[in-house]
């Protein structure tokens, strides 16, 4: 099956995969925490390990068919640094979706030097945000999830060959509105292809509503102890 993404991982240890699971609040997502073996990767991007962890386990998650999941994740974990590399690594178009003005550029300028840095300089990075909009040849498009009205999605992603979402602050997900952009991108679709890879540094909402309204699993997950203590 194409998981969308180019392998390059080697996994020092066969019990990766399922390490300390344990259930969300809700009970229907289930976490998995980064192996104790040691993850390497090819390629001139260097990520902490338990960056690599992360980026293995979304690589294993779909490859198992999850096609919605979340990474967790304390503020300061370098979040963009990961799913800059998930996006170095994507063989179709991105598109990477954020709640603050401020993320929508960082996150641009991140990404295009990520894929500088891996020797991709094909791939255009373009924002899709109020009075910009990217253009036909971007295949990476960074946007303001506020900006995405029903006919803008339309436009912004007609032609393009979108098999990875990307969003960050995913706790948000579950609104209305911001799931009605979700449908319109087909996440929900039972034959769409894709995969929806959220980030947050919180899987609980002060409103209730769990996070499995939207995504099937947590499938990596570090608290900022667990960085304190890798060092």
């Amino acid at each position: 099956m194409d998981n969308g993404f180019i392998v390059l991982a080697r996994v020092d240890t066969p019990t990766r995969r399922r390490q300390g699971h344990r259930p969300l609040d809700r009970g229907c997502l289930m976490c998995v925490r980064a192996a104790a073996g040691r993850v390497t990767f090819d390629g001139p991007v260097h990520l902490r390990p338990y960056q690599d962890a992360a980026v293995a386990a979304v690589i294993a998650a779909r490859r198992g068919g999850v096609r919605r999941m979340v990474l967790a994740l304390p503020t300061g974990a370098g979040k963009t640094v990961i799913f800059a590399e998930l996006i170095r690594r994507a063989r179709h178009d991105v598109l990477v979706l954020a709640h603050r003005d401020e993320l929508v550029q960082q996150a641009r300028e991140k990404i295009a030097r990520a894929l500088r840095e891996g020797g991709d300089n094909r791939r255009t990075v373009a924002i899709e945000q109020g009075a910009a909009s990217a253009g036909r040849d971007a295949a990476v498009i960074v946007a303001s999830i506020r900006s995405l009205h029903d006919r803008r999605i339309g436009r912004a992603l007609a032609g393009r060959d979108l098999r990875l979402v990307i969003y960050d602050e995913c706790h948000h997900a579950v609104a209305d509105d911001n799931r009605r952009v979700l449908e319109q991108i087909g996440a929900f679709a039972p034959d769409w292809p894709g995969t929806l890879v959220g980030f947050t540094a919180t899987t609980r909402r002060a409103d209730g509503r769990g996070l499995d309204e939207v995504f099937e699993r947590i499938v990596y997950h570090q608290s900022l102890r667990d960085l304190i203590d890798a060092g």
